[in-house]
Protein backbone atom coordinates (compact mmCIF):
# COMPACT_ATOMS: atom_id res chain seq x y z
CA UNK A 1 0.00 0.00 0.00
CA UNK A 2 2.77 2.40 1.17
CA UNK A 3 4.54 1.74 -2.40
CA UNK A 4 1.67 2.61 -4.41
CA UNK A 5 0.76 5.54 -2.42
CA UNK A 6 4.05 6.40 -4.02
CA UNK A 7 4.09 5.67 -8.06
CA UNK A 8 5.57 8.14 -9.91
CA UNK A 9 8.53 9.20 -7.14
CA UNK A 10 11.66 7.24 -6.53
CA UNK A 11 11.28 3.62 -4.97
CA UNK A 12 12.80 0.73 -5.17
CA UNK A 13 11.98 -1.49 -7.77
CA UNK A 14 13.38 -4.95 -6.73
CA UNK A 15 11.00 -4.22 -3.58
CA UNK A 16 7.85 -3.32 -5.99
CA UNK A 17 8.88 -6.99 -7.59
CA UNK A 18 9.09 -8.72 -4.67
CA UNK A 19 5.73 -7.53 -3.82
CA UNK A 20 3.98 -8.31 -6.73
CA UNK A 21 5.26 -11.68 -6.88
CA UNK A 22 5.19 -13.05 -3.15
CA UNK A 23 2.61 -10.87 -1.50
CA UNK A 24 0.03 -10.31 -4.10
CA UNK A 25 -2.25 -12.85 -6.15
CA UNK A 26 -2.48 -13.02 -10.04
CA UNK A 27 -5.45 -10.84 -10.31
CA UNK A 28 -3.79 -8.00 -7.28
CA UNK A 29 -0.71 -7.79 -9.75
CA UNK A 30 -2.73 -7.12 -12.91
CA UNK A 31 -4.93 -4.54 -11.35
CA UNK A 32 -1.46 -2.94 -10.10
CA UNK A 33 0.34 -3.00 -14.06
CA UNK A 34 -2.95 -1.28 -14.97
CA UNK A 35 -2.80 1.08 -12.35
CA UNK A 36 0.87 1.72 -13.56
CA UNK A 37 -0.01 1.75 -17.05
CA UNK A 38 -2.74 4.53 -16.55
CA UNK A 39 0.18 6.56 -14.73
CA UNK A 40 2.37 6.22 -17.43
CA UNK A 41 0.01 7.58 -20.03
CA UNK A 42 -1.03 10.19 -17.54
CA UNK A 43 2.61 11.60 -18.17
CA UNK A 44 2.77 11.18 -21.98
CA UNK A 45 4.94 7.69 -21.72
CA UNK A 46 3.54 5.62 -24.14
CA UNK A 47 6.19 2.86 -24.07
CA UNK A 48 6.27 2.37 -20.32
CA UNK A 49 2.50 2.31 -20.47
CA UNK A 50 2.23 -0.17 -23.51
CA UNK A 51 4.61 -2.74 -21.24
CA UNK A 52 2.61 -2.37 -18.17
CA UNK A 53 -1.14 -2.79 -20.04
CA UNK A 54 0.61 -6.30 -21.93
CA UNK A 55 1.49 -7.50 -18.28
CA UNK A 56 -1.75 -6.72 -17.17
CA UNK A 57 -3.00 -8.04 -20.46
CA UNK A 58 -0.88 -11.22 -20.32
CA UNK A 59 -1.95 -12.12 -16.29
CA UNK A 60 -5.89 -11.47 -16.85
CA UNK A 61 -5.74 -14.08 -19.91
CA UNK A 62 -4.56 -16.17 -18.20
CA UNK A 63 -6.71 -16.48 -15.02
CA UNK A 64 -9.86 -14.68 -16.77
CA UNK A 65 -9.15 -15.38 -20.33
CA UNK A 66 -9.64 -13.08 -23.34
CA UNK A 67 -13.66 -12.67 -23.52
CA UNK A 68 -13.47 -10.65 -20.60
CA UNK A 69 -14.36 -7.12 -19.39
CA UNK A 70 -11.46 -6.57 -17.56
CA UNK A 71 -9.05 -8.03 -19.70
CA UNK A 72 -10.95 -6.13 -22.80
CA UNK A 73 -10.00 -2.50 -20.82
CA UNK A 74 -6.04 -3.72 -20.80
CA UNK A 75 -6.72 -4.55 -24.46
CA UNK A 76 -8.25 -1.49 -25.36
CA UNK A 77 -5.27 0.69 -23.66
CA UNK A 78 -2.62 -1.43 -25.28
CA UNK A 79 -4.09 -0.43 -28.25
CA UNK A 80 -4.34 2.99 -27.92
CA UNK A 81 -0.65 2.96 -26.76
CA UNK A 82 0.23 1.12 -29.95
CA UNK A 83 -1.56 3.87 -32.06
CA UNK A 84 -0.07 6.93 -30.05
CA UNK A 85 3.24 5.45 -30.79
CA UNK A 86 2.50 4.78 -34.26
CA UNK A 87 4.56 1.83 -34.88
CA UNK A 88 2.02 -0.99 -35.29
CA UNK A 89 -0.56 0.40 -36.78
CA UNK A 90 -2.11 -2.93 -38.07
CA UNK A 91 -1.41 -4.70 -34.38
CA UNK A 92 -3.52 -1.49 -32.54
CA UNK A 93 -6.86 -1.78 -35.56
CA UNK A 94 -6.59 -5.72 -34.53
CA UNK A 95 -6.66 -5.17 -30.25
CA UNK A 96 -9.15 -2.11 -30.77
CA UNK A 97 -11.07 -5.09 -32.53
CA UNK A 98 -11.35 -7.65 -30.75
CA UNK A 99 -11.53 -5.41 -27.32
CA UNK A 100 -14.73 -4.06 -28.90
CA UNK A 101 -16.34 -7.67 -29.79
CA UNK A 102 -16.24 -7.94 -25.53
CA UNK A 103 -17.55 -4.66 -25.06
CA UNK A 104 -20.82 -4.90 -27.29
CA UNK A 105 -21.77 -7.82 -24.83
CA UNK A 106 -22.07 -5.89 -21.77
CA UNK A 107 -24.68 -3.61 -20.55
CA UNK A 108 -24.87 0.13 -19.32
CA UNK A 109 -20.64 0.98 -21.11
CA UNK A 110 -21.59 3.06 -24.12
CA UNK A 111 -19.23 5.30 -22.69
CA UNK A 112 -16.17 3.11 -22.79
CA UNK A 113 -18.20 2.15 -26.60
CA UNK A 114 -17.74 5.28 -27.85
CA UNK A 115 -14.51 5.55 -26.96
CA UNK A 116 -13.51 2.65 -28.24
CA UNK A 117 -14.81 3.12 -31.67
CA UNK A 118 -13.64 6.53 -31.80
CA UNK A 119 -10.41 5.28 -31.64
CA UNK A 120 -10.73 2.45 -34.01
CA UNK A 121 -11.84 4.79 -36.58
CA UNK A 122 -8.72 7.02 -36.17
CA UNK A 123 -6.74 3.94 -36.73
CA UNK A 124 -8.46 2.62 -39.69
CA UNK A 125 -7.99 6.45 -41.32
CA UNK A 126 -4.15 6.31 -40.68
CA UNK A 127 -4.19 3.12 -42.22
CA UNK A 128 -6.03 4.39 -45.00
CA UNK A 129 -8.98 2.11 -44.54
CA UNK A 130 -11.55 5.04 -45.22
CA UNK A 131 -15.25 3.03 -45.68
CA UNK A 132 -14.48 1.22 -42.78
CA UNK A 133 -13.32 4.50 -40.71
CA UNK A 134 -16.56 6.11 -41.97
CA UNK A 135 -18.68 3.39 -40.94
CA UNK A 136 -17.61 3.30 -36.91
CA UNK A 137 -17.70 6.70 -37.61
CA UNK A 138 -21.36 6.46 -37.95
CA UNK A 139 -22.16 4.19 -35.10
CA UNK A 140 -20.11 5.86 -32.64
CA UNK A 141 -22.31 8.89 -33.69
CA UNK A 142 -25.62 6.56 -33.33
CA UNK A 143 -25.00 5.67 -29.70
CA UNK A 144 -24.01 9.38 -29.13
CA UNK A 145 -27.08 10.51 -30.26
CA UNK A 146 -28.85 7.69 -28.25
CA UNK A 147 -26.51 8.27 -25.15
CA UNK A 148 -25.91 11.99 -24.84
CA UNK A 149 -28.76 13.59 -26.79
CA UNK A 150 -28.23 14.80 -30.01
CA UNK A 151 -26.83 18.21 -29.39
CA UNK A 152 -23.86 16.92 -27.23
CA UNK A 153 -20.89 18.45 -27.75
CA UNK A 154 -19.31 14.92 -28.28
CA UNK A 155 -22.05 14.59 -30.76
CA UNK A 156 -21.04 17.89 -32.53
CA UNK A 157 -17.35 16.75 -32.31
CA UNK A 158 -18.37 13.84 -34.42
CA UNK A 159 -20.16 15.02 -36.57
CA UNK A 160 -17.20 17.33 -37.59
CA UNK A 161 -14.69 14.46 -37.53
CA UNK A 162 -17.05 12.21 -39.93
CA UNK A 163 -17.07 15.48 -42.54
CA UNK A 164 -13.46 15.83 -42.85
CA UNK A 165 -13.12 12.36 -43.56
CA UNK A 166 -16.08 12.70 -46.45
CA UNK A 167 -14.06 15.62 -47.56
CA UNK A 168 -10.91 13.24 -47.94
CA UNK A 169 -12.72 10.52 -49.99
CA UNK A 170 -13.93 13.57 -52.27
CA UNK A 171 -17.85 13.15 -50.81
CA UNK A 172 -18.04 16.82 -50.67
CA UNK A 173 -22.14 17.13 -50.19
CA UNK A 174 -22.52 14.19 -47.69
CA UNK A 175 -19.86 16.09 -45.83
CA UNK A 176 -21.48 19.65 -45.89
CA UNK A 177 -24.74 18.37 -44.61
CA UNK A 178 -22.10 16.64 -41.48
CA UNK A 179 -20.62 19.89 -40.86
CA UNK A 180 -23.84 22.05 -41.41
CA UNK A 181 -25.47 20.10 -38.74
CA UNK A 182 -22.05 20.16 -36.28
CA UNK A 183 -22.06 24.24 -36.90
CA UNK A 184 -25.98 24.20 -35.68
CA UNK A 185 -24.64 22.64 -32.32
CA UNK A 186 -21.47 24.55 -32.22
CA UNK A 187 -23.37 27.55 -32.40
CA UNK A 188 -26.54 26.97 -29.94
CA UNK A 189 -23.83 26.27 -27.42
CA UNK A 190 -22.33 28.76 -25.74
CA UNK A 191 -19.58 26.70 -23.87
CA UNK A 192 -18.26 25.95 -27.42
CA UNK A 193 -14.61 26.85 -28.02
CA UNK A 194 -14.67 29.60 -30.46
CA UNK A 195 -11.64 28.09 -32.31
CA UNK A 196 -13.46 24.74 -33.05
CA UNK A 197 -16.67 26.96 -34.76
CA UNK A 198 -14.25 28.87 -37.01
CA UNK A 199 -12.56 24.93 -37.77
CA UNK A 200 -15.91 24.09 -39.47
CA UNK A 201 -16.52 27.53 -40.68
CA UNK A 202 -13.44 27.27 -42.47
CA UNK A 203 -13.73 23.87 -44.00
CA UNK A 204 -17.32 24.80 -44.93
CA UNK A 205 -15.71 27.60 -47.23
CA UNK A 206 -13.36 25.41 -48.47
CA UNK A 207 -15.73 23.33 -49.43
CA UNK A 208 -17.68 25.76 -51.24
CA UNK A 209 -14.52 26.96 -53.21
CA UNK A 210 -13.61 23.98 -54.50
CA UNK A 211 -17.63 24.28 -55.88
CA UNK A 212 -16.95 27.26 -57.32
CA UNK A 213 -19.44 28.92 -54.75
CA UNK A 214 -17.31 32.69 -53.77
CA UNK A 215 -20.32 34.31 -52.48
CA UNK A 216 -20.74 31.15 -49.91
CA UNK A 217 -17.04 30.95 -49.44
CA UNK A 218 -16.55 34.62 -48.30
CA UNK A 219 -20.01 34.44 -46.55
CA UNK A 220 -18.49 31.72 -43.85
CA UNK A 221 -15.04 33.55 -43.58
CA UNK A 222 -16.42 36.46 -42.98
CA UNK A 223 -18.39 34.98 -39.83
CA UNK A 224 -15.29 33.34 -38.48
CA UNK A 225 -13.53 36.70 -38.60
CA UNK A 226 -16.40 38.57 -36.72
CA UNK A 227 -16.78 35.62 -34.51
CA UNK A 228 -12.43 36.05 -34.22
CA UNK A 229 -13.26 39.46 -33.48
CA UNK A 230 -15.62 39.24 -31.19
CA UNK A 231 -13.66 36.76 -28.58
CA UNK A 232 -10.85 39.03 -29.50
CA UNK A 233 -8.40 36.15 -30.33
CA UNK A 234 -5.97 37.57 -32.06
CA UNK A 235 -4.38 34.08 -33.43
CA UNK A 236 -7.82 33.19 -34.94
CA UNK A 237 -7.54 36.57 -36.90
CA UNK A 238 -4.79 36.17 -38.11
CA UNK A 239 -5.62 33.03 -39.93
CA UNK A 240 -8.36 33.78 -41.15
CA UNK A 241 -7.43 37.18 -42.35
CA UNK A 242 -4.77 34.58 -44.04
CA UNK A 243 -7.88 32.16 -44.98
CA UNK A 244 -9.77 34.99 -46.50
CA UNK A 245 -6.48 35.94 -48.64
CA UNK A 246 -6.07 32.10 -50.30
CA UNK A 247 -10.01 32.29 -51.22
CA UNK A 248 -9.73 35.77 -53.10
CA UNK A 249 -6.33 34.38 -54.73
CA UNK A 250 -8.44 31.20 -56.08
CA UNK A 251 -11.14 33.34 -57.87
CA UNK A 252 -8.20 35.79 -58.82
CA UNK A 253 -9.08 38.64 -56.31
CA UNK A 254 -5.64 39.21 -56.47
CA UNK A 255 -5.87 43.09 -54.68
CA UNK A 256 -8.37 41.84 -51.99
CA UNK A 257 -6.19 39.16 -51.39
CA UNK A 258 -3.03 41.23 -51.01
CA UNK A 259 -5.22 44.09 -48.76
CA UNK A 260 -5.96 40.84 -46.47
CA UNK A 261 -2.48 39.66 -46.16
CA UNK A 262 -1.04 43.00 -45.52
CA UNK A 263 -3.88 43.32 -42.62
CA UNK A 264 -2.73 39.46 -41.15
CA UNK A 265 1.22 40.75 -41.15
CA UNK A 266 0.29 43.45 -39.01
CA UNK A 267 -1.71 42.13 -36.26
CA UNK A 268 0.85 39.17 -36.39
CA UNK A 269 3.90 41.50 -35.55
CA UNK A 270 1.84 42.26 -32.19
CA UNK A 271 1.94 38.66 -31.25
CA UNK A 272 3.88 36.46 -28.86
CA UNK A 273 7.03 35.49 -30.05
CA UNK A 274 6.51 32.02 -31.16
CA UNK A 275 3.16 32.52 -32.81
CA UNK A 276 4.76 35.80 -34.62
CA UNK A 277 7.87 34.27 -36.29
CA UNK A 278 5.54 31.30 -37.69
CA UNK A 279 2.66 33.59 -38.66
CA UNK A 280 5.15 36.26 -40.18
CA UNK A 281 6.94 33.47 -41.85
CA UNK A 282 4.24 31.97 -43.30
CA UNK A 283 2.22 35.66 -44.55
CA UNK A 284 5.53 36.44 -46.24
CA UNK A 285 5.64 33.47 -48.11
CA UNK A 286 2.12 33.58 -49.16
CA UNK A 287 3.14 37.66 -50.20
CA UNK A 288 5.60 36.69 -52.07
CA UNK A 289 3.73 33.89 -53.92
CA UNK A 290 1.55 36.43 -55.33
CA UNK A 291 3.53 39.25 -55.92
CA UNK A 292 5.48 36.51 -58.36
CA UNK A 293 2.00 35.91 -59.78
CA UNK A 294 1.29 39.05 -60.31
CA UNK A 295 5.37 40.01 -61.73
CA UNK A 296 5.73 42.21 -59.19
CA UNK A 297 9.60 40.79 -58.96
CA UNK A 298 11.25 43.48 -56.32
CA UNK A 299 8.41 43.10 -53.72
CA UNK A 300 8.32 39.27 -54.58
CA UNK A 301 11.97 38.70 -53.73
CA UNK A 302 11.60 41.22 -50.51
CA UNK A 303 8.67 38.85 -49.25
CA UNK A 304 10.54 35.68 -50.08
CA UNK A 305 13.80 36.21 -48.70
CA UNK A 306 12.23 37.73 -45.42
CA UNK A 307 10.05 34.20 -45.62
CA UNK A 308 12.91 32.26 -46.30
CA UNK A 309 14.91 33.89 -42.87
CA UNK A 310 12.33 33.64 -40.97
CA UNK A 311 11.07 30.04 -41.56
CA UNK A 312 15.50 29.31 -40.92
CA UNK A 313 14.57 30.55 -37.30
CA UNK A 314 11.86 28.29 -36.56
CA UNK A 315 12.39 24.48 -35.47
CA UNK A 316 10.57 22.13 -38.11
CA UNK A 317 10.17 24.55 -40.56
CA UNK A 318 12.97 23.12 -42.90
CA UNK A 319 10.02 21.62 -45.84
CA UNK A 320 8.31 24.68 -45.54
CA UNK A 321 11.96 26.34 -46.21
CA UNK A 322 12.45 24.58 -48.94
CA UNK A 323 9.08 25.59 -50.62
CA UNK A 324 10.09 28.95 -49.95
CA UNK A 325 13.63 28.32 -52.18
CA UNK A 326 11.96 26.93 -54.98
CA UNK A 327 9.91 30.14 -55.39
CA UNK A 328 12.88 31.94 -54.94
CA UNK A 329 14.18 30.20 -57.65
CA UNK A 330 11.31 30.55 -59.94
CA UNK A 331 11.38 34.45 -59.40
CA UNK A 332 15.19 34.44 -60.67
CA UNK A 333 14.34 32.23 -63.63
CA UNK A 334 11.11 34.86 -64.77
CA UNK A 335 14.35 37.68 -64.36
CA UNK A 336 16.71 35.31 -66.22
CA UNK A 337 19.00 35.49 -63.73
CA UNK A 338 20.45 31.52 -64.29
CA UNK A 339 23.54 31.60 -61.30
CA UNK A 340 20.48 32.68 -58.78
CA UNK A 341 17.92 30.46 -60.10
CA UNK A 342 20.66 27.26 -59.82
CA UNK A 343 21.89 28.36 -56.49
CA UNK A 344 18.45 28.35 -54.91
CA UNK A 345 17.22 25.06 -56.47
CA UNK A 346 20.23 23.54 -54.94
CA UNK A 347 19.81 25.16 -51.71
CA UNK A 348 16.13 23.48 -51.74
CA UNK A 349 17.65 19.79 -52.26
CA UNK A 350 19.80 20.04 -49.36
CA UNK A 351 16.91 21.53 -47.10
CA UNK A 352 14.18 19.04 -48.54
CA UNK A 353 17.09 15.83 -48.21
CA UNK A 354 17.51 16.83 -44.27
CA UNK A 355 14.01 17.21 -43.74
CA UNK A 356 12.52 14.35 -41.14
CA UNK A 357 9.58 13.94 -43.30
CA UNK A 358 11.63 13.86 -46.61
CA UNK A 359 9.85 10.29 -47.60
CA UNK A 360 6.23 11.86 -46.79
CA UNK A 361 6.04 15.19 -47.27
CA UNK A 362 4.28 16.43 -50.94
CA UNK A 363 6.76 19.22 -50.35
CA UNK A 364 9.88 17.02 -51.41
CA UNK A 365 7.55 15.98 -54.80
CA UNK A 366 7.56 19.12 -55.72
CA UNK A 367 11.23 20.23 -55.28
CA UNK A 368 12.65 17.28 -56.58
CA UNK A 369 10.04 18.08 -60.14
CA UNK A 370 11.19 21.65 -60.23
CA UNK A 371 15.10 20.32 -59.88
CA UNK A 372 14.91 17.73 -62.45
CA UNK A 373 13.18 20.12 -65.02
CA UNK A 374 15.84 22.71 -64.26
CA UNK A 375 19.01 20.61 -64.64
CA UNK A 376 17.41 18.69 -67.81
CA UNK A 377 17.00 22.52 -69.39
CA UNK A 378 21.07 22.69 -68.52
CA UNK A 379 22.10 20.04 -69.97
CA UNK A 380 23.06 18.09 -66.58
CA UNK A 381 21.30 14.94 -67.65
CA UNK A 382 22.99 12.19 -65.67
CA UNK A 383 21.81 14.46 -62.43
CA UNK A 384 18.64 14.99 -63.98
CA UNK A 385 17.77 11.54 -64.49
CA UNK A 386 19.05 10.69 -60.87
CA UNK A 387 16.67 13.37 -59.45
CA UNK A 388 13.43 12.18 -61.76
CA UNK A 389 13.89 8.38 -60.62
CA UNK A 390 13.87 9.96 -56.82
CA UNK A 391 10.89 11.75 -57.03
CA UNK A 392 9.50 8.61 -58.44
CA UNK A 393 9.42 6.73 -55.82
CA UNK A 394 8.85 9.59 -53.22
CA UNK A 395 5.57 10.13 -55.38
CA UNK A 396 4.41 6.69 -55.79
CA UNK A 397 4.86 6.51 -51.65
CA UNK A 398 2.52 9.21 -50.84
CA UNK A 399 0.09 9.60 -53.36
CA UNK A 400 -0.02 5.82 -55.15
CA UNK A 401 1.13 5.52 -58.78
CA UNK A 402 -1.91 7.47 -60.94
CA UNK A 403 -0.51 10.82 -59.70
CA UNK A 404 0.24 13.24 -62.29
CA UNK A 405 4.00 13.74 -61.40
CA UNK A 406 4.48 9.75 -61.43
CA UNK A 407 3.83 10.05 -65.24
CA UNK A 408 5.46 13.49 -65.99
CA UNK A 409 9.27 11.72 -64.46
CA UNK A 410 8.09 8.52 -66.43
CA UNK A 411 7.90 10.99 -69.68
CA UNK A 412 11.16 13.21 -68.37
CA UNK A 413 13.16 9.79 -68.18
CA UNK A 414 12.18 8.69 -71.07
CA UNK A 415 13.29 12.57 -72.37
CA UNK A 416 16.80 12.02 -70.75
CA UNK A 417 17.60 8.60 -71.97
CA UNK A 418 16.82 10.11 -75.75
CA UNK A 419 18.84 12.90 -75.17
CA UNK A 420 21.92 11.09 -73.21
CA UNK A 421 21.61 8.79 -76.87
CA UNK A 422 21.90 11.41 -79.06
CA UNK A 423 24.13 12.81 -77.26
CA UNK A 424 26.60 9.87 -77.55
CA UNK A 425 25.56 9.62 -81.13
CA UNK A 426 26.76 12.77 -81.75
CA UNK A 427 30.37 12.32 -80.15
CA UNK A 428 30.88 9.28 -82.61
CA UNK A 429 30.24 11.28 -85.36
CA UNK A 430 32.35 14.49 -84.18
CA UNK A 431 35.28 11.46 -83.26
CA UNK A 432 38.49 11.68 -85.65
CA UNK A 433 38.40 7.61 -85.79
CA UNK A 434 34.88 7.43 -86.44
CA UNK A 435 35.65 10.15 -89.69
CA UNK A 436 38.05 7.65 -90.85
CA UNK A 437 35.85 4.85 -90.59
CA UNK A 438 34.53 3.29 -93.70
CA UNK A 439 30.45 3.30 -93.57
CA UNK A 440 28.01 3.21 -96.69
CA UNK A 441 26.03 5.92 -97.45
CA UNK A 442 23.00 4.29 -96.27
CA UNK A 443 23.87 3.51 -92.78
CA UNK A 444 25.01 7.41 -92.53
CA UNK A 445 21.37 8.57 -93.16
CA UNK A 446 20.10 5.80 -91.06
CA UNK A 447 22.39 7.53 -88.24
CA UNK A 448 21.70 11.03 -89.16
CA UNK A 449 17.84 10.36 -88.57
CA UNK A 450 18.13 9.62 -85.23
CA UNK A 451 19.77 13.23 -84.22
CA UNK A 452 17.20 14.92 -81.77
CA UNK A 453 15.91 17.38 -83.65
CA UNK A 454 16.99 20.34 -81.21
CA UNK A 455 20.77 18.72 -80.94
CA UNK A 456 22.93 21.95 -80.71
CA UNK A 457 24.94 19.82 -83.12
CA UNK A 458 22.76 18.78 -85.64
CA UNK A 459 23.73 20.46 -88.67
CA UNK A 460 27.14 20.01 -88.30
CA UNK A 461 26.60 16.45 -87.83
CA UNK A 462 24.89 16.46 -91.41
CA UNK A 463 26.90 18.26 -93.30
CA UNK A 464 29.88 15.74 -92.10
CA UNK A 465 27.25 13.32 -93.38
CA UNK A 466 26.76 15.22 -96.89
CA UNK A 467 30.79 15.42 -97.13
CA UNK A 468 31.14 11.92 -95.98
CA UNK A 469 28.77 10.58 -98.61
CA UNK A 470 29.88 12.95 -100.92
CA UNK A 471 33.63 11.39 -100.64
CA UNK A 472 32.20 7.81 -100.89
CA UNK A 473 29.79 8.46 -103.71
CA UNK A 474 32.98 10.06 -105.33
CA UNK A 475 35.61 7.21 -104.32
CA UNK A 476 32.93 5.22 -105.85
CA UNK A 477 33.01 6.90 -109.37
CA UNK A 478 37.05 7.38 -109.41
CA UNK A 479 36.96 3.75 -108.91
CA UNK A 480 34.80 2.61 -111.70
CA UNK A 481 36.83 4.52 -113.74
CA UNK A 482 40.26 3.45 -113.08
CA UNK A 483 38.76 -0.20 -113.62
CA UNK A 484 37.61 1.11 -116.96
CA UNK A 485 41.09 2.60 -117.87
CA UNK A 486 42.80 -0.51 -116.73
CA UNK A 487 40.41 -3.02 -118.23
CA UNK A 488 40.58 -0.47 -122.04
CA UNK A 489 44.73 -0.43 -121.35
CA UNK A 490 44.50 -4.75 -121.21
CA UNK A 491 42.76 -4.80 -124.51
CA UNK A 492 44.48 -2.46 -126.32
CA UNK A 493 47.95 -4.02 -125.88
CA UNK A 494 46.24 -7.31 -126.12
CA UNK A 495 45.20 -5.34 -129.60
CA UNK A 496 48.67 -4.40 -130.14
CA UNK A 497 50.18 -7.22 -129.24
CA UNK A 498 48.14 -9.36 -131.77
CA UNK A 499 48.54 -6.74 -134.56
CA UNK A 500 52.18 -7.03 -134.37
CA UNK A 501 51.91 -10.91 -134.05
CA UNK A 502 50.51 -10.32 -137.62
CA UNK A 503 52.47 -7.84 -139.39
CA UNK A 504 55.92 -10.60 -138.51
CA UNK A 505 53.32 -13.50 -139.75
CA UNK A 506 53.07 -11.49 -142.95
CA UNK A 507 56.88 -9.78 -143.48
CA UNK A 508 57.41 -13.79 -143.36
Amino acid sequence: KNFLEVRGKACNAIAISFICQFCMGSHSQAVFHFNSGRDALAQGNFQAAEEEFREARRLQEAQLGLVDYETAKSTNYLAYCLWKQGDDLESAESLFREALSVYRMEDNNEPDIIDLIGNLSSVQRDLGHLEEAEQHLRECLEVQKEFLGSHHSDVAQTLQKIGFLLITMGNIAQANEMLLECLDIQQNNPQFPCSAVITTLSCLARNAELANDYSDAKAYLIQALELAKQENDRGEIVKTYITLSQAEQKFEHLKESEEYLLLARDLAKLQEKPYRWQNLAQIDKFLGCLYLSMSRYPQAEDSLLLSFALYSSIEDSVSQQAFVATKLADLFSACDNTTKQEEYINKALVLCRNSPAYHDDPITVEVLEKAGDFFHKEGNLTLARQIFKEMILVCKKIYGEAHPSVKNGIEQLESIHDDIHDRNETKQFRSPDTLRASHSPRSDRQVGASIHKNSPDREDCLELINIRTGKSLGSQVDSRGVQYAVAGGILLSGCLAFGGLLYLHHNK
